[in-house]
């Protein structure tokens, strides 16, 4: 290897007279590290001289750097790659905006067309149930809900994270969900569900079968969780429309992940015209709807009244067959009902109490809130028919013999009970009975005590110490031809055919 430096530098040279010193080359020089170390300065003067020689004698020709590419594909070209001039674009790039939904389709692109063939099922995926998806409940009860995550082959999985929540604008909150493990109310924390404020929650699909006790002795209230089922529970101390949503985030397929359920919340209770009347010309029907909470009169609900047949006419309204009345200021809608048949016909007239379509400046829906009927026995008027009297001439009538006095009539009550309610309910929800007492003696029943036995799967508020009877003492005095009318409420606990015992007194 050969190793040039300068011999020695008395004084500072110019660019030009530094080129033309001459250099002393020796085989045996001493490295460059000792040669920057003597004479420092001098070896960087020198690399800079020959640095700037190259750059002058190359000129600018060599010196090639790379720049943007104006096509988009990539930030820069390099020297070495050949791209062909690019004309300058002018306007807007019509390209597609960033984060599009493909559910909304882009202005100015057409789907490509293809002839019409067999239609292939999409396969199936991973999908968020919930049940029940729409309730309707009375203020201040306590629904629940459950949801599963069902895979392709249809199994549910367990310990699958669920997350809870109720839209902002709603009413309703969480009171409580299901967690990881074994029990009810998980020991370890981080099985523990979570609820992080009243309206989003995040729970967990159970392992094992688990009941939900409501915290009471009998075992009649109890909910049962099948594994791969997650639950929350909801309520709501005010009327409104509670929408649900549960989210699974471990499905990738976003319309698959999510599963929503509404609960409309009512706050109301209702008195039905008696279920038989005996009338001998037109009669009237009237219904009461009320608050449920405070006992006030609503106004402007609708109760609709169908005839069920032929033998009658509704009054009012623009058909004779269904007429829907709105509540006035006494929560009452009343209807008149004129026979179209003859004595000895009867007319059933179907009744609804309808919640109208956002009353109030609610969101609701047009909501059919409770169901009855009532049967009217139309009977004779007036004087029994004679025919015209004939001229008889001068025969003499015969005499009769004479008419044995009827004995005397015993005046005693006779109390006849009428029991109407729904034939079918739902566990976990209330179902009403109408129960009408009549005298249809000829004296007045006094001191009238109805007793109510009822199954085991029935609950009452009044019974608190579930005896399974209730007694009510504070019916009054039943007039001759008169009738009263009680509404009764039970809470179902279990499936199965349920029946009540009614006595009077």
């Amino acid at each position: 290897m050969l190793y040039f430096c300068n011999k020695a530098f008395p004084r500072r040279y110019s660019l030009t007279e530094f080129l033309r010193k001459p250099f002393v080359i020796r085989q045996n020089a001493p490295p460059c590290s000792s040669i920057m170390a003597s004479k420092p300065q001098e070896c960087i003067q020198l690399f800079l001289a020959l640095s700037l020689c190259a750059l002058l004698g190359g000129g600018c020709a060599g010196l090639r750097c790379p720049r943007i590419d104006p096509t988009g594909e990539r930030f820069f070209i390099y020297p070495r790659d050949q791209v062909p001039a690019v004309a300058p674009v002018t306007g807007n790039i019509p390209v597609a905006p960033v984060y599009t939904d493909p559910v909304f389709p882009q202005p100015g692109t057409t789907p490509p067309t293809s002839p019409a063939g067999p239609v292939v099922p999409p396969p199936p995926q991973d999908r968020m149930m919930i049940t029940p998806n729409r309730v309707l409940a009375p203020v201040g009860s306590e629904v629940i809900l459950k949801s599963g995550l069902c895979t392709a082959e249809n199994f549910l999985l367990t310990e699958t994270k669920t997350e809870w929540l109720i839209a902002r604008e709603s009413a309703g909150e969480f009171v409580s969900l299901g967690g990881r493990g074994l029990s009810r109310n998980p020991l370890l924390p981080w099985n523990k569900p979570e609820k992080i404020d009243n309206q989003y929650a995040v729970g967990y699909s159970a392992k094992v079968p688990l009941t939900i006790t409501r915290g009471t002795q009998d075992t009649l209230d109890d909910v049962q969780i099948e594994p791969g089922e997650a639950w929350a529970t909801i309520t709501s101390p005010v009327e409104g429309t509670s929408h649900i949503t549960a989210v699974a985030p471990e499905v990738v397929n976003w319309s698959g992940r999510r599963a929503t359920a509404t609960i409309y919340w009512v706050d109301t209770q209702w008195t039905f015209p008696p279920v038989n009347l005996s009338a001998g010309g037109a009669q009237v029907l009237t219904t009461t709807v009320r608050r449920q909470t405070d006992g006030t009169n609503l106004q402007g609900w609708l109760v609709r009244y169908e005839v069920a047949g032929s033998s009658g006419t509704l009054t009012g309204g623009t058909s004779n067959q269904i007429v829907e009345v709105p509540t006035d200021a006494n929560g009452q809608a009343s209807i008149d009902v004129t026979p179209t048949s003859g004595s000895g016909s009867t007319t059933q007239i179907n009744i609804q109490i309808i919640r109208p379509e956002r009353f109030a400046g609610s969101d609701m829906p047009r909501l059919v809130i409770a169901k009855g009927s009532s049967t009217i026995h139309w009977t004779e008027t007036g004087s029994p028919y004679l025919p015209p009297p004939d001229d008889l001439g001068s025969t003499p009538i015969p005499s009769l013999p004479p008419t044995p006095s009827p004995p005397p009539v015993t005046q005693k009550p006779e109390l006849e009970i009428e029991i109407r309610g729904d034939s079918q309910a739902q566990v976990n929800a209330q179902t009403r009975l109408e129960v009408v007492l009549r005298n249809q003696g000829n004296a007045t029943a006094t001191g009238v005590i109805l007793y109510d036995r009822y199954h085991k799967g029935f609950r009452h508020l009044a019974d608190l110490q579930r005896r399974l009877e209730i007694k009510n003492d504070q019916i009054g005095d039943i007039s001759p031809g008169t009738s009263r009318t009680l509404n009764l409420s039970f809470d179902v606990l279990e499936a199965g055919n349920l029946c009540h015992d009614f006595t009077l007194s």
